[in-house]
């Protein structure tokens, strides 16, 4: 990745943790940087490659969602890839919070990590009152 001087904004999903070098971003310090993993900057899978399913096996949410007892019990998931639609939600909320802060004359990364999601999500409140109709046509 070789960002141009006239960028502006740079976002990347990145399997191997490299993303830009520090090099880079002293030579572009007007550079907005957000970025996004699967597991985040610490602990035993940083730096390794994966993606929503995976993620929400790794952190319960595919045990929360099981079904069925016993030897019939089976992993469950859940009916959207959520992690990455909430990851994708805040890296837009950082980029917009990165480029107000550029405006006052400073700059910034955010990083993001699928994992982190999922751990913020299951610390979450559940939600209260009727479930939402089925969308599914029978």
């Amino acid at each position: 990745m070789r960002p141009m001087p006239s960028c502006s904004v740079t976002a990347w999903t990145d399997c191997s943790a490299s993303g830009l070098t520090s090099c880079r971003r002293e030579r572009h310090p007007h550079l907005v940087v957000v970025s996004l993993d699967a597991w985040g900057t610490t602990g035993p899978y940083t730096g390794q490659c994966g993606f929503d399913s995976i993620v929400q096996a790794a952190t319960a949410i595919s045990h929360l969602y099981g079904q069925g007892e016993g030897d019939e019990w089976k992993p469950g998931a859940l009916p959207v890839q959520a992690l990455d639609h909430a990851t994708g939600l805040g890296m837009g909320a950082a980029l917009l919070t990165l480029l107000r802060v550029r405006a006052q004359g400073r700059s910034g990364h955010a990083h993001l990590s699928l994992a982190r999601t999922a751990v913020e999500l299951l610390k979450a409140a559940p939600p209260s009152g009727p479930p939402a109709p089925s969308r599914r046509s029978t």
